[in-house]
């Protein structure tokens, strides 16, 4: 009998598949800027991390609250810190040194990502870890490297997060009824907090996340990225050179996973072909001469053309990406 030297996790297919015709948004921690890059290269329609990379399921639901209510963010909304203008809801790919290119960059996308949200079939939610922050009273998303001095930070309990979720799922779904909601927890460490630290956050959040499944009505599904690394794959080789968060192949392998659990055939057929028009998209001629590039682009043309008569679903996709059909 054949040794085995890793337990393989294994996901169950579902019949929420996500499609070419599907529309799907990301929200949450990096992790999910990883699978959502990697969906966006395959010419999936996706919107990722519309308000900017997301830890804890407290501002994750405050930012999907926002984008449904139609915030608009104004001057008195924002922080200045050396020279800086920053949005306490926002990464900081969103501050400026000028307040009004800093709101522009915010409002325009809360209004990208409100829309991407009302259309969406697929919401993926990575939840990073339970641990939030708080200044004067106010929960932030980002602390863009004010003093520590300035924030409280607590962990959040699981009851907590399952009453603030609960009845965020009831509004989103209100919101847009054809939504499926998937439930993700970053395998990526959280190691400032120490070994023993970062298991209580995301025992924390796993216990949410199960106790959510169990009480809402809504349609949901548990995908297991934070399984399949730190249960499946189990190895620093895995890692990057700073042993918290997954390397490239590691994320590729739970992207593999993914299209395992969530795409058909016909679906998996036309990732493979997009990807490929990609690769070529980026590599460049061997002539450097205006008549070489005039040839790749002439080339590349012709592939799209021919990848959207096969598969006129990623028509959408494709435009976000080349800006020329």
């Amino acid at each position: 009998m054949a040794l085995k030297f890793r337990t393989e996790v294994a996901v169950r297919p579902v019949d929420t598949k996500i499609t070419y015709g599907s529309r799907i948004v990301t929200i949450g921690s990096c992790f999910s800027d990883e699978v959502g890059a990697r969906l966006r290269n395959r010419m999936f329609d996706v919107s990722v991390n519309p308000v900017g990379t997301l830890y804890n399921p407290m501002s994750i639901a405050m930012a999907l609250g926002s984008l449904m209510s139609e915030r608009i963010y104004t001057e008195a909304d924002l922080v200045n810190r050396d020279g800086l203008w920053h949005s306490f809801d926002h990464h900081s790919r969103f501050s400026a040194q000028d307040p009004s290119r800093c709101l522009s960059q915010i409002n325009i996308a809360m209004k990208e990502g409100r829309d991407a949200l009302a259309a969406c079939t697929h919401l993926f939610v990575t939840f990073g870890t339970s641990w939030v922050y708080t200044r004067d009273g106010s929960v932030v998303a980002n602390c863009h490297k004010f003093p520590a001095c300035e924030f409280h930070r607590t962990c959040m309990r699981v009851d907590e997060i399952v009453d603030i979720w609960l009845s965020l799922l009831d509004r989103l779904h209100r919101f847009n009824p054809a939504m499926n909601v998937i439930f993700t927890i970053s395998p990526i460490r959280h190691m400032s907090d120490g070994a023993h630290g970062n298991q209580l956050s995301k025992a924390t959040l796993l216990l949410a996340v199960e106790s959510i499944m169990e009480r809402t009505d809504m349609a949901v599904e548990y995908f297991p990225a934070y399984e399949l690394v730190l249960d499946d794959l189990r190895d620093y080789r895995f890692y990057d050179s700073d042993l918290t968060h997954p390397s490239d192949m590691a994320v590729d392998y739970v992207y593999g996973k993914l299209a395992d659990m969530f795409f058909d055939p016909k679906t998996v057929k036309a990732s493979c072909e997009a990807e490929k028009l990609l690769r070529f998209a980026h590599h460049r001629p061997m002539s450097c001469g205006s008549e070489g590039i005039l040839h790749h682009e002439s080339q590349l043309k012709k592939k799209i053309e021919s990848l959207l008569t096969a598969y006129p679903d990623m028509t959408n996709a494709v435009n976000k990406l080349f800006h020329r059909i």
